[in-house]
Formats: structure tokens, C-alpha cells, sequence
């Protein structure tokens, strides 16, 4: 094989290894590291479901009567229900399962295959 050749096999080998490669970018749990995509599926799925769980003895009193006027205020105005359907399981169960997993992660880096395994 010559490396002149404009279609030489070569090049296009060459070409391949130049090429952006992309990584499993792992997530980092307490003490941690979680590769796969099934473990990272459950590291999220166990931080969503404590970021949303009501708390039972909230502390910051001052921040709760804040939040609570803002959202009265907002649920007062004309149009504020309007603005936002509600969204039911079925409805993220649906569009997760339109997720294309050979899609790159956005800003996140959350793979739509992580997101679609749970």
C-alpha cells in the first residue's frame, strides 16, 4: 500500500483514530463511582425521589412564608393557571421511551440511555 493513494485505507484508518472519541462519564455517589448505565439510572432516580420528598420539620420558617406568598401571589394572577399543564406518570413514561439512546448527553451529560433504563 502506498501512502499517496487518495483512497487508501490507511487515510481513512487514520482519520477514524483522529476522531472525537467519547467516554462513559462516570457519576460520583458519596463514596462512590458509578459506570454503568443501569447504576447511574438508580443514583438519579434515588436523588430525585429525596430531592422531592416534603420535609417534616422544616427549619427555615422566614423561607417558607416567603415562598408561600410568592406562590399565592402567582397562583393570583389572571393567567397563572393557564401558563402550566399538569404532567402525569404516563405522560415522562411515554416520552422516555422515545428517547434516542445513541443521542450524545446534553449539558448534563446525563446519556438518554441512563434516563430511559429506570
Amino acid at each position: 500500500m502506498e501512502l499517496n493513494e487518495p483512497n487508501s485505507d490507511f487515510w481513512a484508518f487514520a482519520r477514524r483514530l483522529k476522531g472525537k472519541k467519547t467516554l462513559n462519564k462516570p457519576i460520583y455517589d458519596d463514596n462512590r463511582i458509578e459506570l454503568t448505565n443501569h447504576d447511574k439510572a438508580n443514583i438519579l432516580a434515588q436523588h430525585f425521589y429525596k430531592q422531592f420528598m416534603p420535609h417534616d420539620n422544616p427549619r427555615d420558617l422566614e423561607f417558607i412564608y416567603e415562598v408561600r406568598h410568592y406562590v399565592q401571589d402567582w397562583l393570583a394572577a389572571p393567567t397563572a393557571r393557564n401558563l402550566i399543564d399538569r404532567i402525569n406518570k404516563e405522560e415522562v413514561s411515554d416520552i422516555t421511551k422515545h428517547l434516542r439512546v445513541k443521542k450524545a448527553p446534553g449539558y448534563d451529560e446525563i446519556s438518554d440511555l441512563a434516563i430511559k433504563h429506570n
